[in-house]
């Protein structure tokens, strides 16, 4: 009988158990950036109707049931979660055909013990990407990369690096429900795990 999240039969398995492995998944793929659910797509709320884009994993949180990830500050999607702060995101595994849907309240970090804490942990090429001279989304009068010229196949320093500080910012999403679907020849199966007052209450739906 596999040990891997992905090949576990999940109708041998309680929902307990699924939730537990679920969060041991998500902390192995925020450390690997080859793991299938190490991008999410993170869905959140305009005035024109939702929008979606890919972000990078940095970090999952067992004890408190939340998922960190990096921006700019300056991007608008900092604006949108600070107007409504309910987002949904998706993850799948294209291999095993495993899908990740959730529901968070997201919550953002800038200028504080939280950003710092994590800019600490970025390495100096990740850096480059809170460099921009403009603020993303802004129109660009061509294909443009948005980084000063300098810096666009030198090494950075630590000194350099720090131009981009003040537009670091971390995204915590404080996930409040998750559904787990896996697509199968025999019948796929679709779980749900709800956040309470008490604790996670988990039951099977149908797909």
């Amino acid at each position: 009988m596999s040990d891997h999240f992905f090949e576990i039969d999940p109708e041998t398995r309680s929902l307990s158990e699924i939730l537990e492995r679920l969060w041991k998944e998500l902390a192995v793929a925020a450390d690997h950036i080859e793991h299938p659910w190490s991008h999410v797509s993170l869905a959140t709320q305009t005035m024109d109707g939702p929008r979606q884009r890919i972000l990078r994993l940095r970090e999952a949180e067992n004890r408190d049931r939340s998922l960190f990830f990096y921006t700019d500050v300056r991007s608008p999607k900092v604006e949108q979660i600070e107007v409504s702060s309910e987002v949904s995101g998706l993850m799948y595994d294209p291999s095993h055909h495993v899908q990740l849907s959730l529901t968070a309240s997201a919550e953002i970090h800038h200028d504080d013990e939280i950003a710092e804490d994590h800019w600490q942990r970025t390495p100096l090429e990740g850096r480059r990407h809170y460099m921009g001279i403009r603020d993303p989304g802004a129109r660009a009068a061509g294909p443009s990369t948005n980084l000063p010229d300098d810096f666009l196949t030198e090494e950075l320093t630590e000194e350099e690096s720090l131009e981009g500080k003040e537009n670091f910012a971390v995204i915590i999403l404080n996930v409040e429900s998750m559904e787990l679907l896996w697509l199968r020849k025999s019948g796929n199966l679709r779980a749900e795990f709800v956040r309470t007052s008490t604790g996670w209450e988990s039951s099977w739906i149908e797909p």
